[in-house]
């Protein structure tokens, strides 16, 4: 479990963000940055690629209507993934934005990355 934390810890609010879009829409690399619409694709595809390989994210052959492709590899959030996105927490105090994980002491309210990127993490 502590490995768990330690992995836990080193994310940030882009990590949660793409973490929460891929949970109920799995994307590839280009349509998750124009999705996101905030960094480089570079970044986008260097995040993708930690959260990977931290079994936070998986691959998965998606066949996109909008691409003049049979198939195309994208991405989805892997259930270690989810319980990421349930144990940070989000501080949403005015001018605050600070990221906890559960067990962490913080003076303001704070919701979970989930709730803040209003995704549902339930099958």
């Amino acid at each position: 479990m502590s490995n768990t934390s330690t992995q836990v810890r080193k994310l940030d609010a882009l990590d949660l963000e793409i973490l929460a879009v891929l949970t109920n829409n799995p994307l590839w690399k280009q349509k998750l940055y124009e999705t996101l619409g905030k960094k480089s694709i570079q970044t986008i595809g260097r995040r993708v690629n930690d959260l990977q390989d931290g079994d936070l994210l998986a691959s998965c052959i998606l066949s996109p209507n909008s691409l003049n492709r049979d198939l195309v590899i994208g991405y989805k959030t892997t259930d270690r993934g989810r319980t990421a996105l349930e144990q940070h927490h989000i501080c949403q105090a005015a001018g605050c934005g600070k990221i906890v994980v559960d067990g962490e002491d913080h003076v303001h309210e704070f919701t979970t990355a989930a709730d803040y990127f209003d995704t549902d993490t339930t099958d």
